[in-house]
């Protein structure tokens, strides 16, 4: 009987039951209730931490700590605080120890970070200075939610640049392709990845790569960095499913030169790195891949085109940026009436050391009722770090020398940033000194089409300035950037000079 017959079939006996039923008044009766049915999508969600060592130290607490400081707490799948620490002293002594270390002990990190989605900011590895012999260890953990999965890396658009080529460099580029102006020195012409060597392994959480104990499968073992670029099958059919709810753990080694394990301990020996890769540069992407796991055996991780970035031109979305030989349009411009002093809606300082704080947030220039503030010591003619956020609702939070302040400036109509570096005039005999202020990037306007700005007193307090104007300060967004004070100390008069200012409205 096919589907049109019975329906046709049933609509009889209905109507036939109709008719009785009107004749008689009365039937045997039964009614039998199934509620509340529902079909529900399960649910399928890569988070990401990490935590970032090198050369004996790890991030821990935003600033890099040597790494007997700490201890893995199985139970809590965390580093803690070792119980006999002192890291204060252990600062002090690492720097004591390798003063020519880069980074310092006691300098900001960021490449640690908890449970998260990856976004702008979460990079593993951030190392502008590298030495032959440096090495360093980042433990990646991973977990899915909430279902089984299968689960790939990929490794892609890197680029391996020369960024120019002093003497050295120069020589030995000419030595290895044959003779005098053969040197290649150019973008995509760097060799840094051929000695930058990688070890990767699926860890248990310690940061420690244990032959003997809990660790497992090793999957890269690469002897140079030239197959970097590729996509690893982590979790697949024939190995086995990523088991949704749980945490598994990569630890992800790296050398400048060559790597061993005498003992089964990773040893980096720098010893085979040449001046070929001076001044070079490697940058990558780092892409995690999953899809549910049930009713997909034929699972295939993805080919590594398909998580190619396509080049894009450079924007800046609605924003205008301009210097000037004094404040910044924000500090300069009172017809808003907004904010405490008519000005700026909230600031952000980062201040010299003579007295009272160095880091500040908040929206008062005075009361400290109505600002976050904090201490810290700078050095002289040093670059620090630092990173301005706003979470698009409620909160402002300055980072600088592994200190953070944060207050709640409120959800307004953000629109223009000043950053100002302020330099005071010389005082008792000691010589001009400079703010500086450079590497300038917001996370929403990206480059900058300005992004370093310096004062220097000669005389007189000096103030330069860069303003930013673009709608979506009113989101969230990230300014980050690197700033040096060229003399510290209490030769002057006022904490605001030497000192770099962030003003919004």
């Amino acid at each position: 009987m096919n589907v049109r017959r019975l329906l046709l079939s049933l609509a009889v006996l209905v109507f036939a039951g109709s008719v009785v039923a009107g004749g008689t008044g009365a039937f045997f009766s039964d009614e039998e209730t199934s509620s509340g049915n529902v079909f529900a999508a399960g649910e399928l969600d890569l988070q990401v931490d990490s935590v970032a060592h090198i050369n004996g130290l790890v991030c821990f607490g935003d600033q890099w700590v040597p790494d007997d400081q700490v201890e893995w707490d199985g139970d809590a799948e965390m580093l803690v605080e070792a119980a006999d620490a002192n890291i204060g002293q252990a600062i002090i002594d690492y720097n004591e120890d390798f003063p020519a270390n880069v980074p310092a002990a006691g300098d900001q990190c960021a490449s640690t970070w908890t449970l998260t989605d990856l976004g702008p900011g979460h990079t593993f590895f951030n190392y502008g200075d590298l030495k032959p012999g440096d090495s360093g260890e980042n433990t990646i953990s991973l977990h899915v939610f909430d279902n089984d999965a299968y689960m790939c890396a990929a490794i892609h658009d890197v680029a391996s640049d020369d960024n120019g080529c002093n003497e050295p460099e120069t020589d030995a580029e000419e030595t290895a392709n044959g003779g005098e102006g053969t040197a290649t020195c150019g973008d995509g012409e760097g060799e840094l990845a051929q000695e930058l060597n990688f070890f990767v392994w699926e860890d248990d959480g310690d940061n420690i790569y244990e032959t003997n104990g809990d660790d497992g499968d090793i999957l890269v073992n690469g002897d140079d960095g030239t197959g970097i670029e590729d996509v690893y099958p982590l979790y697949t059919p024939g190995t086995g499913v990523f088991t949704g709810g749980e945490t598994q753990y990569l630890g992800v080694y790296w050398c400048y030169g060559e790597f061993t394990m005498p003992g089964g301990v990773l040893t980096c020996d720098g010893s085979s790195a040449t001046n070929l890769t001076q001044s070079d540069s490697l940058t990558a992407g780092i892409t995690f891949y999953v899809e549910q796991a049930r009713s997909n055996d034929g699972f295939e991780c993805p080919r590594l085109e398909e998580f190619e970035e396509e080049p894009t031109a450079p924007t800046l979305p609605d924003a205008t940026v301009s210097s000037s030989d004094g404040w910044s349009d924000v500090d300069t411009d009172t017809s808003d009436g907004e904010g405490v002093n008519d000005k700026w809606e909230w600031l952000s300082k980062l201040r010299n050391n003579t007295g009272g704080f160095e880091l500040q947030v908040g929206v008062s220039d005075s009361d400290a009722l109505l600002q976050d503030e904090a201490d810290t010591t700078w050095a002289a003619d040093t670059y620090y770090p630092f990173t301005l956020s706003y979470d698009g609702s409620n909160t402002a939070t300055l980072t600088a020398n592994g200190e953070s302040v944060s207050y709640p400036v409120g959800n307004g109509t953000f629109d223009r940033l000043g950053i100002n570096a302020k330099a005071p005039a010389a005082q008792g005999g000691d010589s001009d000194v400079t703010t500086e202020i450079v590497s300038l990037s917001l996370s929403t306007v990206n480059p900058l089409s300005i992004d370093t700005v310096s004062a220097t007193g000669v005389g007189s307090n000096d103030v330069n300035s860069i303003t930013i104007e673009t709608p979506t300060l009113s989101d969230a967004w990230v300014l980050t950037g690197e700033f040096k004070f060229t003399s510290v100390g209490g030769l002057y008069t006022s904490d605001e000079y030497p000192a770099v200012q962030f003003s919004i409205d």
